[in-house]
């Protein structure tokens, strides 16, 4: 009984991976065939903060599992991709503060705030 409910777990963790995997898949198609579309680049940061916080939630309850890493799931690696969708979300913001043709000023200060985020 408690194995299978460590497997449901696990397997639910897996799904929800995915679901953050598919948001990251989705920034990046909007990437491709966006490019300098204001719209798009809003797109594109709302799936890599989506993914970003999936990822969050996810190494959250790996915490609260009593699993074993191995290479399906290893609670390094989730949060090694969210910290890559962080920047890459913070990385939209600056180049579209870049293309606003804000000063160098306040795209350092921007940046300089989201990195204490």
């Amino acid at each position: 009984e408690v194995v299978g409910q460590l497997d449901a777990r696990f397997e639910i963790a897996c799904v929800i991976l995915n679901t953050a995997e598919w948001h990251r898949k989705r920034a990046a198609n909007l990437a491709l065939t966006g490019a300098g579309d204001e719209e798009a680049a809003k797109e594109i940061f709302r799936n890599l903060k989506i993914a970003a916080g999936i990822y969050d939630f996810v190494q959250f309850s790996l915490k609260q599992m009593d699993y074993t890493p191995n290479t399906d799931m290893d609670e390094r690696l989730v949060k090694a991709q969210y910290e890559a969708c962080m920047a890459e979300a913070q990385e939209v913001t600056l180049e579209r503060a870049r293309e606003k043709g804000h000063k160098a000023e306040l795209i350092a200060s921007i940046a300089h705030d989201q990195h204490l985020r």
